[in-house]
């Protein structure tokens, strides 16, 4: 059988893991959102549909690449950010959803995370495997290896000191947690030490 925090619960939901994200924010990151754009990605052909206002395109259509699908259009609200410019979401294919998303999972179908009923995959873990994992990448954020066994990293440079002492301190409560827990099961308390 499986060892410490194996195996999934028996009531869990399938998860993001299992499907094609794609995510509007990384085209737009990219400057590939300019109206009667083409472009491929993974397995589908986008292109991006006309501009009614202020050259932000409406729409995108995805087309799969094995040819057998049907075009699947997505239409695209725009909304403006703090300090100007304008930021692009998704509006979910699904006519009884229409959620504004960043990102739509596809297999042969596309939709949003809600319509599919997923979860995210930190959220079928036990607590002491979702703190093993925050604090791991804690760790790579400042640059080091995601082992808890090494030394914690270095302030990388231009990290403002308050930011990476907040971090050093989330880490630390983190690895406490886990070891804790990871001890627990063990039964590491039952022992007894001269």
């Amino acid at each position: 059988m499986g060892g410490y925090g194996s195996g999934q619960r028996c009531n869990s939901k399938e998860t993001t893991s299992r499907y094609k994200p794609i995510d509007v924010r990384e085209w737009f990151r990219e400057g590939l959102m300019t109206p009667f754009r083409c472009f491929f990605k993974g397995i589908w052909r986008i292109e991006v549909g006309p501009a009614w206002n202020a050259k932000r395109p409406t729409c995108v259509i995805l087309t799969h690449l094995d040819g057998g699908s049907k075009n699947v259009g997505v239409p695209l609200q725009w909304t403006a950010c703090n300090y100007g410019n304008s930021r692009p979401w998704f509006l979910c294919p699904n006519r009884a959803c229409r959620r504004r998303v960043a990102i739509l999972y596809c297999d042969r179908t596309v939709a949003c995370r809600h319509c599919r009923g997923l979860a995210y995959d930190t959220q079928q873990m036990s607590a002491a495997n979702r703190a093993f994992h925050i604090a791991s990448q804690i760790r790579m954020l400042l640059g080091g290896s995601g082992s808890l066994a090494e030394p914690f990293p270095e302030r990388p440079k231009g990290m403002h000191w308050r930011r990476y002492s907040r971090l050093l301190v989330r880490a630390e409560r983190l690895e406490t947690a886990f070891f804790s827990g990871f001890l627990g099961v063990l039964g590491v308390n039952d022992f007894k030490f001269d």
